[in-house]
């Protein structure tokens, strides 16, 4: 319990960090450099898995989170796993946040 709230409280921190830099369009690079770095180190330390169906692709991703319930599936399409990202991204800097989408 303690290792996940440590995990929760440190997504977050990185979540307000990128967050600044994401509202700013002159730190775009920045934004996606870090974030593509992070999203990099979380797929080595949470050995992240290449997955072929659809609702295997999406419970993966849903894995790189600290839990689950941050970011619950909600309706899986034809070609789309839809997920609810809100309670993790305000103020309109998850396009900048989430480069994990189409890895």
């Amino acid at each position: 319990m303690q290792k996940r709230l440590l995990s929760l409280r440190t997504f977050q921190k990185i979540l307000n960090i990128g967050g600044y830099f994401a509202r700013k369009p002159y730190f775009n690079l920045v934004t996606r450099t870090m974030m593509r770095l992070l999203a990099d180190l979380t797929i080595k330390l949470k050995s992240g898995q290449k997955k072929e169906a659809l609702e295997d692709i999406g419970k993966e991703w849903q894995r790189m989170f600290p839990g689950r319930r941050l970011v619950p599936i909600r309706e899986i399409t034809e070609d789309t796993v839809l997920a609810d990202v809100r309670a993790t991204c305000r103020y309109g800097r998850c396009f900048g946040l989430l480069p994990f989408n189409g890895i």
